[in-house]
């Protein structure tokens, strides 16, 4: 069940927009697994195998939202003494 689309998060603010009848209601980018059988492994490597790893993920919101056609989310380390 956890991050689960169907059923999931995004589900319940889908039905409660479309339960209120709000006509000016947000978009919404529902994100999950699918529903069926998912492998066990590697939590990081099945995330980015469903498109649910940092990238993937904003990327997608990207896509939805007509924003930065290509982001990089690189992270640097600093330290923090040479500031």
């Amino acid at each position: 069940e956890n991050n689960s689309v169907c059923g999931g998060f995004g589900s319940a603010i889908l039905e409660l927009i479309n339960f209120l009848n709000l006509q000016k209601a947000p978009s919404v980018l529902p994100l999950g697994l699918p529903d069926s059988f998912v492998n066990h492994g590697d939590a990081g490597k099945l995330f980015s195998s469903f498109g649910l790893d940092p990238q993937s993920i904003a990327e997608q919101i990207c896509r939805k939202f007509n924003s930065i056609s290509s982001i990089n989310l690189e992270t640097e380390t600093t330290n923090p003494g040479s500031l």
